[in-house]
């Protein structure tokens, strides 16, 4: 009955062992950010995990000498969730700030890329292991492993998994493992391989994502530059010309004249024509070049992009409306922000101009809506709620319409890309993109809405410009 009981109990690790490898190369496929692979890891190995303790260490690499610095604990747990183990993963997060200096082990894994199977802390203590996690085993010795997971560049954390195992005493009396470690130390092990392949798998996205912007500045910027630009030096030339007369009445008399009134009205008007101007070119020349942590007003961003649409918003009969006056600044790659509020406005004018009843409407001199909300919760979370009144998304799609490849646009006229960008994008803003909430009440008359959930300050700026940076490199190189 006994081995019958250790069988199952082995069997089951192994086929839990196995749901955890098939989340990590679905992951890598999906192209989801570190930190989701990280809290997805966690969350599986903590329901039946045989390591007593499961440690994530990050830190940096200075860049004059290799040399570790910030190092600290992230994440700990425990197989056991008892008070006592809990008291004891406190007492090393309080402890270690003051002890990691001194450890050779940290940058033998984390600078050099080392890995540990099974090193026993009681044989090799003073040697390799100096008892960076003391707290977590005492005077009792354990088996650990570790695995280093590198940056994907210069500045950004290295980061290591290391795992504490129990020492047991079989009936030889000599030290052994528990049941079922060398297997799951041997699929923590793919850990850095499934790191690989995410890389190439954000690298592809990172191209998407920079095409998809590259193309749309092509594709607006000469319609909105050449016309807004265009029409406002014309407007100024006119307005030249009409200065010639008071100017030269102004030179005779300089006091208490009409021109001198006109005169500054016209000047006013250049100078309103001027800034127009200015705010289309700043909007295009920001969605470019804005860096990846910028602190920025949120809705000088939506204004941004209502720059930049202005000309197919008009054309199309759309007006923006702001739904609250508040404002949000958050500190995070406004740029990517853009691209999401871009690309569901862009859908809303093409879903809108390519409406059936669009002419009926027109005749009867209804115009159409964007409408923006902002708020922020308590957590600490800037949500952007996008709708419009336009044609409703059909029946049938629902979550699939954020996977690549689906639109709902008339065969020829959409990729099915943008929405499915939206919500990468929105993976590496820390955040989430979706449909928004039932319980949120829409504006009158709002069909169709959108929410972008993303912190007010972003943690990690790594995934996305990591892989952008990346991307650039190589095309710089060929």
């Amino acid at each position: 009955m006994a081995e019958q009981e250790n069988w199952d109990r082995d069997f089951d690790l192994s086929a839990h062992q196995q749901r955890v490898l098939r989340m990590l190369l679905s992951s890598a496929g999906s192209a989801i950010s570190r930190e989701e692979l990280i809290d997805e890891l966690f969350r599986l190995l903590r329901q039946k995990m045989v390591a007593h303790y499961l440690i994530l260490v990050e830190g940096y690499v200075a860049h004059y000498d290799d040399r570790l610095e910030d190092v600290s604990i992230t994440r700990v747990i425990s197989s056991r969730r008892r008070a006592e183990d809990a008291k004891r993963i406190e007492q090393l997060r309080r402890n270690f700030p003051a002890r990691w200096r001194e450890s050779r082990l940290l940058p033998e894994v984390m600078v050099q890329g080392r890995d540990i199977d099974f090193l026993h802390t009681e044989w090799t203590l003073g040697q390799d292991y100096g008892n960076e996690f003391y707290e977590l085993h005492g005077s009792a010795p354990m088996w650990l492993c570790a695995v280093p997971l590198p940056a994907a560049k210069r500045g950004l954390p290295v980061r290591a998994l290391f795992a504490l195992y129990d020492v047991t005493d079989h009936e030889t009396g000599r030290d052994a493992l528990p049941p079922g470690a060398q297997q799951e130390w041997m699929l923590l092990e793919t850990l850095p391989i499934i790191h690989r392949m995410l890389e190439h798998e954000l690298a592809g996205v990172a191209r998407r994502v920079e095409q998809q912007r590259r193309q749309i500045i092509m594709e607006l910027a000469p319609r909105a530059i050449n016309h807004e630009i265009g029409t406002a030096i014309s407007l100024a030339r006119d307005s030249f010309i009409r200065l010639r007369e008071p100017l030269q009445a102004l030179a005779k008399r300089l006091n208490d004249d009409p021109a001198f009134e006109k005169l500054l009205t016209e000047l006013l008007f250049i100078r309103d024509q001027i800034e127009h101007t200015g705010h289309i070119t700043e909007s295009f020349i920001n969605i470019e070049k804005r860096r990846p942590d910028e602190q920025v007003s949120l809705r000088r961003m939506v204004g941004e992009v209502y720059g930049i649409l202005g000309l197919l918003l008009k054309r199309n009969g759309i007006s923006l409306q702001f739904m609250t006056d508040e404002d949000i600044t958050v500190q995070s790659n406004a740029a990517l922000v853009q691209q999401v509020i871009i690309n569901v406005m862009m859908n809303a004018i093409e879903a809108i101009a390519h409406a059936k009843e669009k002419a009926e409407e027109e005749a009867r001199g209804r115009g159409h809506h964007i409408f923006v909300d902002m708020r922020k919760t308590i957590g600490g979370v800037a949500e952007l709620l996008i709708s419009n009144d336009g044609p409703p998304i059909p029946p049938g799609y629902g979550d699939r319409i954020f996977d690549k490849g689906v639109t709902t646009r008339p065969r020829g006229l959409g990729h099915g890309q943008g929405l499915y960008l939206c919500r990468q994008i929105a993976r590496y803003l820390e955040g989430e993109f979706g449909f928004c909430p039932p319980h949120y009440e829409k504006p009158q008359g709002a069909t169709v809405c959108f929410r972008l959930a993303f912190p007010l300050r972003k943690k990690y700026h790594e995934d996305l410009q990591a892989s952008v940076a990346g991307v650039e490199a190589e095309d710089g190189g060929q």
